[in-house]
C-alpha cells in the first residue's frame, strides 16, 4: 500500500515517520525550507513516545503525473488545503482514496468542491500535541497520538475494508487508531475541543494552564464549547452533555504550556485557521439562528488583530 503525506508540517511529519519506521511505503508531498531539509537530512521526530531519525526520505513538492498513490492523508493546514489540491489530483488513480486529517468540520465538502470526486474521500481525524520546532524537526509534546477513521453516511460499505488494513498498518506503527461507526460526529468532538479552545486562548493570549485554571475564564470555555454544542445539534449532529464533561477532561489533562496552532499562527502574524475554527462555526450559528455572544465576541477581536497584520 502506498501512502502519501500531503503536507509534512506536526501532524504529517509525526504520523508519516511512525509508519515510515514500521516499514511501510511512504512519501511525503512539502514545500519550501520543509522540502530542501527533508531531502537533505532527512525526518526527526522528538518525542514523549520515543524518538526517531529517518533518513533517505521520499519526499517531493510537485508529484511526477505517473506518481499515483492509493492513501493520500492531507495533513496541511486547512488554509493550505486549495494550494494542495493541484498536487493531490495528481497523486489520485481510480483506486485511490484521500482521507483529510484537518481542522474544522468542512474538509470534505472543500476537497469536492476543488473538484475531488466523493467517492475517492473517507473520514478522519487526528489528535496531537505538536509542532515543527525547526524545518525538519517534529516535536510532540503531549497527548496519545491518535487518528481516527470512518465512512461518511453516504459512503459505500465495501470501503470499510480498506479502512479495516488501513487501521491495521498505523497500529502496527505504534499509532492509536479506531474507526468511528459516525464520523460525522468524531469530527465534531474534536471541533468542539480544538476550536473553542483555540478561539478563547488567541483572544486571551495564554496556554491551556492559565485558562482552565482561572475561575472566569475557565467559566466562559465552557460557555463556548456550549455554543459550539449547539451549532452542531442544530445541524443534526448529536453532542450530549457527556461529551462536553469528556471535552473537558481531556482538556484539564494536557500539559499546562499546550497550546493550540492557531495560537501559533496567530502569534506571528498569520490567520492560520482562524476560518475553519471560527468564521466557519459563526457562519453555521447565523445560518440556524442560533446566539452564540461569546463566539461572536472572539470572533470581532480576532478579525480585528488579523487585520491589523496586512496594515
Amino acid at each position: 500500500m502506498r501512502i502519501v503525506f500531503v503536507g509534512c508540517g506536526a501532524v504529517g511529519g509525526y504520523f508519516g515517520g511512525r509508519l515510515l519506521q514500521s516499514g511501510e511505503d511512504v512519501s511525503f508531498v512539502a514545500r519550501k525550507r520543509q522540502f530542501e531539509v527533508l531531502k537533505q537530512q532527512g525526518l526527526t521526530i522528538n518525542s514523549i513516545a520515543g524518538d526517531a531519525k529517518l533518513s533517505d526520505i521520499q519526499v517531493m513538492q510537485a508529484p511526477d503525473g505517473d506518481f499515483k498513490a492509493d492513501i493520500i492523508f492531507v495533513t496541511v493546514k486547512t488554509f493550505q488545503l486549495s494550494g494542495a489540491l493541484p498536487a493531490i489530483k495528481s497523486l489520485l488513480a481510480p483506486h485511490t482514496r484521500v482521507i483529510p486529517l484537518l481542522n474544522g468540520v468542512s474538509a470534505a465538502k472543500k476537497l469536492m468542491d476543488g473538484g475531488i470526486a466523493k467517492k475517492h474521500i473517507l473520514g478522519g481525524l487526528a489528535k496531537i500535541i505538536a509542532k515543527v520546532s525547526e524545518p525538519g524537526v517534529i516535536s510532540h509534546t503531549g497527548a496519545t497520538p491518535h487518528i481516527t477513521l470512518g465512512l461518511f453516511k453516504d459512503s459505500e460499505p465495501s470501503e470499510q475494508n480498506l479502512l479495516n488494513a488501513l487501521a491495521q498498518k498505523l497500529k502496527n506503527a505504534g499509532i492509536s487508531t479506531g474507526i468511528s461507526r459516525n464520523i460525522e460526529l468524531a469530527l465534531w468532538r474534536k471541533y468542539l475541543f480544538v476550536a473553542a479552545w483555540g478561539a478563547l486562548a488567541c483572544v486571551a493570549g495564554v496556554s491551556i494552564g492559565p485558562l482552565r485554571e482561572n475561575p472566569g475564564t475557565r467559566a466562559v470555555l465552557i460557555k463556548l464549547i456550549q455554543e459550539y454544542r449547539a451549532i452542531a445539534n442544530s445541524l443534526g449532529v448529536e453532542i450530549n452533555q457527556q461529551i462536553v464533561d469528556e471535552t473537558l477532561t481531556f482538556i484539564d489533562q494536557l500539559p499546562g504550556h499546550s497550546e493550540t496552532s492557531m495560537q501559533r499562527d496567530i502569534a506571528s502574524h498569520s490567520a492560520g485557521e482562524f476560518d475553519a475554527l471560527v468564521t466557519d462555526a459563526l457562519n453555521l450559528a447565523r445560518e440556524q439562528g442560533i446566539d452564540v455572544p461569546r463566539l461572536s465576541f472572539c470572533h470581532a477581536l480576532l478579525s480585528l488583530q488579523i487585520s491589523a497584520f496586512a496594515e
